[in-house]
């Protein structure tokens, strides 16, 4: 396969860099799994916004009603979760990730690195985008966890100190913070489905190719 895409590129007197796409570097990941024209325009990252500034806004609503505000025992209660969940969530989606790496013969894996030339650049293989949803999702829920462990350390270390001594700038931080952490902890877990589905995908492909290779068998035993 490699020979014949080096064969395509000479005869098209194309330049590209067979190593970049083969890097571990993270913009080739982000590349291979649709930069952020993917991201923005998913609906996972678009439900995860409403429901963020939906619960914003109803705990902005419940404050004009009641009296106190209640974004910074929310934001205390979001990163509570998100610290007690996403160690085993992680643990869950490396499971599937060792799964996708593992399984499956050269031959099917083979088939899948299917790489095309498209615009003088070469593209990302079936098989180099599928592992990229994983290598995203990793990123995006270790990322999420590393912000909210930071956060409860700020939180613990800043107890008692009072930068803003007019609550409307405190709780405008808390805001802030509740906004971005409802956010990062929703798209997280919305990515959980899309990982779901890769596993799904990918084992639909091992059942296509295995049915295929039988089919081939039998019609040269009867020939």
């Amino acid at each position: 396969m490699g020979k014949k895409i080096d064969k395509e590129m000479e005869e098209g007197g194309i330049q590209y860099d067979l190593k970049q796409i083969h890097s571990n570097k993270f913009n080739i990941l982000f590349h291979l799994y649709g930069g952020f024209r993917r991201v923005f325009k998913s609906k996972i990252f678009k439900l995860s916004i409403f429901i963020s500034v939906l619960l914003i806004g109803l705990c902005s609503f419940i404050t004009i009603l009641s009296g106190p505000f209640l974004f910074y025992p929310l934001l205390n209660l979001v990163i509570d979760l998100g610290i007690s969940i996403f160690p085993s969530i992680l643990g869950l989606t490396f499971a599937g990730y060792a799964i996708i790496i593992s399984a499956g013969d050269k031959d099917m894996v083979s088939s899948m690195v299917n790489n095309k030339v498209k615009d003088g650049k070469l593209k990302g293989s079936t098989y180099q985008k599928i592992i990229s949803v994983f290598a995203w999702v990793i990123l995006v829920q270790s990322f999420t966890l590393c912000c909210l462990v930071s956060l409860k350390i700020l939180i613990i270390c800043l107890t008692g100190f009072y930068f803003f001594y007019h609550a409307f700038f405190s709780e405008l931080i808390n805001l802030v913070f509740l906004f971005f952490g409802c956010l990062l902890v929703f798209y997280s877990l919305f990515l959980i489905p899309q990982v779901v589905l890769n596993v799904y995908q990918y084992g639909q492909m091992i059942n296509f190719f295995i049915y295929n290779r039988a089919k081939e068998k039998s019609k040269d035993k009867n020939m």
